[in-house]
């Protein structure tokens, strides 16, 4: 996904900082919880885009959805967004900083398709045998899809592995339609 110059140069620069104050690993859980809740939260990003609301309360807002216990290396990029009136690309600065962060640490994103939440165990099977394949650290993401009528498809980067009925009885029938075109 294309995120755009000024948020990719904003979370180099916060991914620099961070590494030279030793606080990558915190500032990448700020990020998540604030890429979190800017997904799920559809009124903050409409908040941090209102030019009329004051700086301090923006900084206060971010602050608040950033977590108690922020860092001050967040603490302070929170300061320049503000100060540079780049409050309103802090979801696009941080899904950057996500990229970053998982690139360097070799950190693949699994997104994991059932009918069902699975149980732990079942689940950690899955994530090993992508880590088998991948190689790296994987963080998942659960999606619950009854349309799969059972089984499972996980991505992970650009690859997509379909274990699921939906996608077998869709093959199957691909496959029939071919055979019988050519008859």
């Amino acid at each position: 996904m294309n995120k755009g110059l000024i948020p990719t140069r904003y979370a180099k620069a916060l991914f620099q900082y961070a590494q030279e104050n030793n606080a990558e690993n915190t500032v990448y859980q700020e990020v998540l919880q604030i890429t979190k809740i800017c997904e799920t939260e559809k009124r903050i990003r409409a908040v941090l885009k209102n030019p009329l609301l004051a700086k301090q309360n923006k900084a206060q807002i971010i602050r608040a959805i950033a977590g108690e216990n922020i860092s001050p290396v967040f603490s302070r990029f929170i300061d320049v967004l503000i100060e540079n009136e780049r409050d309103n690309l802090l979801q696009r600065i941080c899904l950057c900083y996500i990229d970053l962060y998982r690139k360097k640490n070799n950190i693949h994103l699994a997104k994991l398709t059932t009918v069902a939440a699975l149980d732990p165990a079942a689940e950690r099977r899955i994530v090993d045998l992508i880590k088998s394949v991948v190689g790296g650290t994987i963080e998942t993401v659960s999606v619950i899809s009854p349309e799969l009528l059972g089984g499972f498809i996980v991505d992970v980067d650009s690859n997509r592995w379909d274990a699921s009925l939906a996608g077998q009885l869709r093959r199957i029938k691909m496959e029939f339609s071919v055979n019988n075109q050519k008859r």
